[in-house]
């Protein structure tokens, strides 16, 4: 039995199902080509690395490190401890360590520190802190001269002229949180 569509909806249909059986076989060949290239994707291409998490944690998770971060988020707080809390996977194989920092008696802010592929640190970023009279890098953008000046001191003779002009233009810019994060990266390197 014919059934006769009178609705647009109904022609619509109609003349799809009118598909030249060419256009038919052109398009299942390209799915199915396309499917069979998918197969030979490589299946690490966005997975992180473990040895680059590793490597990330171990830095960050050292409690002396802790301590150093907290001076620039937390210019003269106590610090308690660092907890690694969890990771984010980036599709370009970086990742994201986040951990909560505990300070004088009930300070907490987590971080999270954004890793390339390799596992070094390329940036900071606050998630959260309870920190109302202290909030992060403001005391220390405040007293960046001190934090800054120690930085230059403590690291001298590892220093090239290049990262000693960088580090000054940081201190002259009060910006504690690109001095955090170049701090990092010049550590991390320097440990290996």
């Amino acid at each position: 039995m014919k059934t006769i569509l009178s609705s647009a909806a109904g022609a619509a249909r109609m003349q799809t199902a009118k598909i030249s059986p060419w256009k038919l076989l052109l398009a299942l060949t390209l799915a199915a080509g396309t499917a069979w290239c998918a197969g030979l994707a490589p299946e690490n291409v966005n997975r992180v690395s473990q040895t680059a998490v590793e490597h990330a944690d171990h830095f960050l998770g050292a409690p002396q490190h802790g301590k150093d971060m907290l001076g620039y988020i937390h210019f003269g707080a106590s610090y308690r401890r660092h907890d690694y809390l969890r990771s984010v996977a980036f599709d370009n194989g970086g990742f994201a360590l986040v951990y909560r920092f505990k300070w004088e008696d009930d300070g907490i802010t987590d971080v999270a520190f954004l890793c390339g592929s390799r596992g070094y640190v390329e940036s900071v970023q606050i998630e959260y802190s309870n920190g109302v009279l202290n909030r992060p890098f403001v005391l220390a953008n405040l007293t960046i001269t001190v934090v800054g000046n120690a930085l230059l001191e403590a690291y001298q003779d590892k220093m090239t002229e290049d990262d000693r002009k960088f580090v000054q233009r940081m201190i002259d810019n009060a910006d504690a949180k690109s001095l955090l994060e170049w701090s990092i990266r010049f550590q991390q390197l320097a440990e290996e």
